[in-house]
Formats: C-alpha cells, sequence, structure tokens
C-alpha cells in the first residue's frame, strides 16, 4: 500500500504526533500512525466503492501489504485504561427510606 493511500494527517488532542484518521469497512475512523510498521495490525486498500478503508491484517489475504499500527497502541491518554468511562449521575433517591405497604410514614 502505497502511504498516499492515507488521509491527510492531524495532530492527536493528546500527544504531539500526527495521526491519519482512516475509516474501516464498518464505517468507524480509526487513527493510524503514519509511518509503516513489520508489525502493525491494520492494512489500508483502495475499495472501489468505500475509497481507502482500512482492514485487520491477515497472512493470507494481505501478504506483502504494507502495515500499519493503530495510534492507540502508543498513546495513552488514560495511562493505558482506555477511553474514560461515562461518569455515572448520583442517585436522588440513595439514602432514602420508603414505607413498606402498611407501614406508618413519619417525618
Amino acid at each position: 500500500m502505497a502511504p498516499d493511500l492515507l488521509p491527510p494527517g492531524s495532530r492527536c488532542k493528546f500527544c504531539p504526533a500526527t495521526i491519519h484518521w482512516t475509516p474501516t469497512r464498518l464505517g468507524r475512523k480509526l487513527p493510524l500512525d503514519p509511518e509503516p510498521t513489520l508489525d502493525g495490525a491494520w492494512v489500508v486498500h483502495q475499495d472501489p466503492a468505500l475509497g481507502p478503508t482500512a482492514y485487520h491484517y491477515s497472512p493470507q489475504a494481505h501478504a506483502g501489504a504494507t502495515r500499519y499500527r493503530s495510534h492507540l497502541e502508543r498513546c495513552h491518554p488514560n495511562d493505558g485504561k482506555g477511553p474514560t468511562p461515562p461518569r455515572r449521575q448520583p442517585d436522588p433517591t440513595a439514602g432514602l427510606k420508603f414505607p413498606r405497604r402498611g407501614e406508618e410514614v413519619r417525618p
């Protein structure tokens, strides 16, 4: 795969590296490092319908293809813990006692 198939680069918001947001066949955007590697898990092919598309590397299907590494493998904005999960909203009823059926409500 020629490097000119990679979409234009942009900067990572967590580090100063250049990344290429490459669409996958499912339509998701995958951040790839611009430098080819021997052990990369992704290859980019020119798909007739989708344009440049990232595919997970398979030795049978992509023998001799240029491999790339996902930028997420080396940039760890949360110390390698992955994306920050959404915060849980506090339960407004936590700590309140509700009367059982037939119980008297006391102030």
